[in-house]
């Protein structure tokens, strides 16, 4: 998993960067081996005006799904990565929900005991030999 993070407007500190990588690895642990990459990007909207101007864009690259775009804007930049990593999270879970659900298709070849269960559910007859 390939993790950028990149700041608009603004500097951030190694230390802090450091920190947010931490932070960033803890959340995406458990999914990590199906993340390509991970991009954070912090801005300053309003500039020095204040108010609630930091936003965090995280984009999440998976291997063989779409990309998850969350987009967060808070007073700080501490408050908008939280907001930004729960709900990216939030994201990928349900996504690979889904995912689980399309995945559970038999493989390989059927019985013919399977076969005729499936054709007797939808409403046809089983082969008979005349």
């Amino acid at each position: 998993m390939l993790l950028t993070i990149h700041a608009h407007n603004q500097r951030i500190s190694r230390t802090f960067k450091e920190e947010m990588r931490a932070k960033i690895s803890a959340v995406f642990a458990r999914s990590q081996e199906k993340i390509r990459k991970i991009k954070v990007v912090f801005s300053d909207i309003n500039g020095p005006k204040g108010g609630e101007d930091q936003q965090c864009r995280v984009q999440v690259v998976l291997f063989g799904l779409p990309t998850i775009n969350v987009v967060t804007t808070q007073e700080n930049i501490h408050k908008a990565l939280a907001k930004a990593l729960s709900a990216a999270q939030g994201s990928l879970q349900r996504r690979f929900k889904k995912h689980q659900q399309f995945d559970r298709v038999p493989r390989g070849p059927l019985s013919h005991a399977q076969l005729d269960s499936i054709f007797n559910q939808s409403g046809e007859n089983s082969c008979q030999a005349a």
